[in-house]
C-alpha cells in the first residue's frame, strides 16, 4: 500500500476528499454531466476503501503542496 498522509493531514484530506466529492455532484449538471441515478451515492454511503483512495489522493496533494491547508 502506498505511503499514507501524515496524521496531521489525514482529517484535512478527508475533509477536502468529501467536499469535492459533494461538489463535484452538485455542479455535474452545469456542465452537462450527471451521475447516473443507480450509481449515485451520498459520501457516507460510498464503500469505505473508495473514500479512504480519495482521502488519500487529496492528502497526497496536499503533501505535495498542491492543495494548501486553510489557516
Amino acid at each position: 500500500m502506498p505511503d499514507q498522509p501524515r496524521a496531521g493531514k489525514v482529517r484535512m484530506a478527508e475533509v477536502v476528499a468529501r467536499r469535492f466529492h459533494e461538489e463535484y455532484e452538485h455542479l455535474a449538471p452545469l456542465y452537462g454531466w450527471e451521475t447516473q441515478e443507480r450509481s449515485r451515492v451520498d459520501w457516507d454511503d460510498l464503500p469505505e476503501n473508495q473514500r479512504k483512495l480519495m482521502a488519500h489522493v487529496v492528502g497526497t496533494l496536499i503533501a505535495l503542496g498542491y492543495v494548501k491547508e486553510h489557516p
